[in-house]
Formats: C-alpha cells, structure tokens, sequence
C-alpha cells in the first residue's frame, strides 16, 4: 500500500538507501545532492550540498552515524548524518564514483569508479586516507559488497551505457588484506530476451540484452559460440526453414536485422531498419521471406512506428510495408502454410494479412489490453494471443470468431507457443511461471515454476519432448516433457555458459545434478515482510543459511538440513525466510547478508529490506 509520495528532488533519483535502524531514508540525486527522509513522518529532515554533478552512489556507516556518497565529479564525501556537516572530500578516482560500501565493524569505505576508470578503492574510514586500489573491472564497477566478516570485498563490472559496448560482466571476489584477486564469476550478461531452435532440434540460439546472440548444443547444454554485431539488445530470433541461417532484430538504437550463417557463426548480410527501440522478425515456412513489425521512437521522427515490414530474405531488398495499426506492433508470425501473417499490437488487437499481397483482411479485437504475442496452432486453424490484460485468447483464423479465453496468469502474458501436435499451449508472463494449457478444452493443466523473473520467451522443440523458456531473471529453462507420465513429474534444466542444470520440480522427485554451487538474488528483494531465498548445489551438502545485520550480528539461522544436488529455484524449494529474527521480531528495513553454508563451500549475498 502506498504510504507516502516523497517530493523535493529536481532531478532523476539514483540511489536509495535506509539508515541501520530504518528510521532515516537517503535519496541521491542527478540534482547534485542527497535528501534525507524520516521514513515514519514522511518528511524531509536534511539536504547535502556539496558535489558539482550528479550524485551516484550513498551508502551510511554501520552505526548509521556517517553518510558516504560517490558522484560524477569524481569525489567521495563523507557527512555527519545528523547534522549534515560535512566530515572529508576523498579524492583519487580519475572519474564518475558509481558505487560506495562501508566495512561490517565501519572502519573502511570501499568504492567503485564508473566506466572511465573501472577500479576499486579501499579507505580508511576515518583518516580519509587511500589504502589500495584493486584492478580488474574493465568497464565500470556496478556494486560493491562486503562478506560479514569483513574480509572479503566483491565487485560487480558493469556501468550500463547504452551508447558504451556493453559492459564487464563479471563478479569479481578480492581478499581485502591483501587485495589479491580471489575469483572471476563469469555469467550470462545480460535479460534473455529471446530463444529460438533450429529445425533439427540440435541447437538453440538465445538472444539478450547484452547484445549477443548465443548458441547452445542441445543435447548437454554446451555452449558452442557467441554472435556479436549488434549495438543494442537483442529482441527477437528466427531460424530458417533449413537451419542454415539464423535472423536476429535489434532493439534500442540498434535499428538492424542480422541474418547469421549457424555453421560457422558468421555474419551474412544486415537489413537496415527504420525502427529505434524494438523490432520483432520472421521467416515464412519457404524461407523466402522475412517479416520485420515496428517499434517505438522512429529515429527520425520521434513516434511509435504500426508498421510491418516484407523483406526478400536471400538479397535484403525491402519487398512491402503493411499499414494498419494505430499503434506499436509487437509481435508477427507466419501461419503454418506461409499464406497468412498476423500480428499484435498495443493497440489492443491482432490484424490478419495476406502474405502474398499484403492485403488485411481480419481485425480481431476483444483484448483489453497490448497484445504481446500471437501463435498459430500447427494446422493454421487457431491462432492464440497473449495480452496485457492477463489473458490468452483462441480465435478461427478463417471466420475471425473468439473460441475461448483462458484465465489463470497474474500478470501480463508476454509469450504463447503451440506444441508440434497442437494438443497444448504453453505460455509465460510477468507473474515469472509457465502455464501449460489443453487446446481443445482449454483448460489449465499445469504451471511450471523455477524463473524468478518475467518469462519473455517460450517454444516447444520440434519433437514436442521440451520446452524452453527465456526470462528477465537472466536464465534459460529447459523442461523435460517425455518424462512427463502425470503433469506432477516436470523437469527443468538451465543452461549457463558451459553447463547444464536440472532438476525435478516435483515435491517426491530426485533433483538431478547442478552444475556450480551457488547462493542466488532472494525475490522478491526488497520484500515484505517474507522472502525465498534460491540456491543450487553441485554435490549433496548440509545445508544452512544464516542472516547477518549490516554489524555482522546474527538475525536467524535456517536450517535446511541434508539436501540432494539440484537447483533449489522455485518457492517451493528454495529456503523461506519469514522477515523475522530468531526471537519472532519483525526485523527493520535496511541491508542484510545472507550466508549459504554448504559442507565444505561458504558464499555470501546481500539482501535489501524495505518494508
């Protein structure tokens, strides 16, 4: 429920960060200062002034007496945050500060520069005075993250820039004694956006908003080769017909179609697209075509673009453009035969046009809402929309009549998807799960949990024996169909760079192996006052978590007991923390770590309350 509307900045909010006893908000702004909240009133208390540009990064020492901030002028600056005095300038980065951390007992500040100079740096707290300064990071450092004892630093690379190329993408653990490089984390980069197999089965290609298209052997998850040309994220992906050739949009000033060749991974042609933000693409079933629907911000003319564009595959030479749509279209695909196109749009309908002619001849309307995505059933007979409005709609793609509409997601459904014989359609949404739906009856015959972020993407192998699923929360879900004998036994994998992952999702099932041990973001974060807590094991552990305060004082233990190697993703599965200590309290808002001890393996994450 909102409580409060907090006014007073005159610029875009950077950064937000509650005092240890919860009692005081921090709110750094592009305005060039930070505002100061009591959180139970509601009111301004202070205003620091002091930095020439925008201010990136805050962050309050342990015992809530000292108020730390990084800014674009390249300083750090340390208040008394109850009078707002200011105590030191630290200087020493040679640009933008973007992050900014104090140690567990507040003896040392750690920060992080941005993108002109990617290092991290240690201080004395206190003094003021520079200690070291780690090197590693390659385009900015995003966050910055002290273990409970103290004696682990981790940084993330990143500082996302639109116009940069792309970020560092790495996790890097350093020991803050010595300031030696512990270990690099290397990981997807970026939101998949987009998934696609090739006809055979063999490959799956996966798109995202690092920029890259990725492909994958099916088979055992090995990742095979990345390819890279495009300058925003990737939005959309198709196959050709025969495999040979792999299509991807752009999205976010990228403006392109890039057609692949799947066999080598080299790039064939670019198709230039008047389109600034998003652009989804499709092949016709004879491979001869491609079909390009628009975006929003045409880059020379600053509106969305309705338009669906035909293009000859093999030379790129712009066949036709369909008008019709009063509004951003977000989805086209091919009926089975190649002779109907349809495509959804946010102006809340779904248009049919003959693909030989570019003619319309159908207007479905009945949505309220975007229509984020349309599917034709394998015969061409039924298309299936997916809307803003939470529901999935059947239409006769013949007459245009409304068979049905199925209820069930709770959030807007991004993604629908056919399985090879038509009997079921599976769907994603924002609400992170995966609905699998009976066609002819349209009743609701499973949900499938494990992503921890919207589910952007869903297909069907061409065998029908898996499905794929691509989400926000950076991860791709391979789920084992055949073994399916009562929609109770569902199987999930996950692909990362060089591994495969799985495990049953049912509550009797025997998870089989992860690839990495690992203690994953909690969801939802900040929460209130519950949250899930995933991790994974490699190996059979016992497994304990432990909640630390920003102090290192320990809040609650639990105690999962010996547990199977598996992925422990879902809420069904993952660990449950109630938001409470060990005596039943409600803890406050403010940072938390949380340490997941397997057996031998130790790892630690940060945890955001804000009730």
């Amino acid at each position: 429920m909102h409580r409060k509307l907090l006014k007073g900045h005159t610029s875009l909010v950077h950064c937000l960060v509650f005092s240890p006893d919860g009692f005081s908000l921090a709110s750094a702004s592009k305005d060039s200062t930070i505002r100061l909240w009591d959180t139970h009133a509601g009111v301004h208390r202070l205003t620091f002034s002091g930095h020439s540009y925008s201010v990136l990064s805050v962050a309050f020492s342990p015992d809530g007496n000292t108020l730390a901030n990084g800014g674009m002028d390249g300083t750090i600056r340390l208040w008394n945050a109850s009078t707002g005095e200011l105590r030191k300038t630290l200087s020493g980065h040679k640009a933008e500060v973007s992050s900014v951390a104090f140690s567990p007992d507040g003896d040392t500040l750690a920060s992080g520069g941005g993108r002109r100079d990617p290092t991290v740096r240690l201080w004395d707290a206190r003094s003021g005075q520079h200690l070291q300064t780690f090197d590693g990071h390659v385009r900015g450092v995003n966050s910055l993250a002290f273990s409970p004892d103290g004696k682990t630093l981790a940084s993330s690379g990143g500082w996302f820039a639109i116009w940069d190329n792309w970020n560092d993408s790495t996790i890097r653990l350093w020991n803050v004694r010595s300031g030696q490089n512990l270990k690099t984390i290397k990981r997807h980069t970026g939101e998949v956006i987009s998934l696609a197999f090739s006809p055979d089965g063999r490959t799956l290609a996966s798109g995202s908003m690092d920029m890259t298209v990725r492909l994958w052997y099916l088979r055992n998850g090995q990742y095979l080769r990345s390819l890279e040309g495009h300058t925003g994220f990737v939005s959309s992906m198709m196959f050709s017909p025969d495999g040979a050739t792999l299509a991807s949009s752009g999205g976010w000033r990228d403006s392109t179609i890039r057609r692949w060749g799947t066999r080598n991974g080299r790039h064939k042609r670019t198709l230039k697209v008047d389109v600034d933000l998003f652009c989804y693409v499709a092949f016709s079933p004879d491979g001869r075509t491609l079909a390009s629907s628009g975006g929003v911000f045409l880059s020379n003319k600053g509106w969305s673009d309705s338009t669906i564009r035909l293009w000859h595959a093999g030379s790129g030479r712009h066949l036709q453009t369909l008008e019709g749509h009063t509004d951003e279209v977000s989805f086209v695909g091919f009926s089975p035969d190649g002779s109907t196109l349809a495509s959804g749009s946010r102006d809340n309908t779904i248009r049919l046009w003959n693909a030989n002619t570019g003619g319309h001849f159908q207007t479905l309307s009945g949505h309220k809402g975007p229509v984020y995505s349309v599917a034709f059933s394998p015969n061409g007979g039924i298309l299936a929309s997916g809307s803003g409005d939470y529901k999935i709609r059947f239409w006769n793609v013949r007459t245009g009549e409304h068979l049905q509409t199925l209820n069930g997601h709770k959030g807007p459904v991004f993604t629908t998807a056919f399985s090879p014989d038509g009997g079921t359609l599976a769907s994603g949404a924002r609400d992170c799960v995966i609905r699998l739906w009976n066609v002819r009856t349209g009743e609701h015959q499973r949900t499938l949990e494990g992503h921890t972020g919207a589910v952007n993407t869903v297909a069907f192998s061409p065998d029908g024996g898996t499905l794929v699923s691509g989400s926000y929360d950076g991860t791709i879900l391979l789920w084992d169909l055949r073994r399916v004998t009562t929609w109770g036994n569902v199987k999930h994998a996950a692909i990362t760079d060089g591994a495969r992952q799985a495990v049953q999702l049912s509550p009797s099932a025997t998870p089989l192996p992860s690839s990495q041990t690992a203690l994953l973001a909690n969801y939802p974060n900040p929460f209130n006052p519950e949250t899930w807590i995933p991790y994974q094991l490699e190996t059979p552990a016992d497994v304990v978590l432990t909640i630390y305060d920003m102090n290192g004082e320990r809040v609650r233990t639990l105690a999962a007991g010996h547990q199977p190697a598996g992925m422990y993703h879902s809420r069904n599965r993952a660990a449950y923390w109630d938001g409470r200590n060990q005596q039943g309290e409600f803890v406050s808002s403010g940072l938390y770590f949380c340490t997941l001890t397997a057996s031998s393996f130790t790892t630690t994450r940060k945890m955001l309350v804000g009730k």
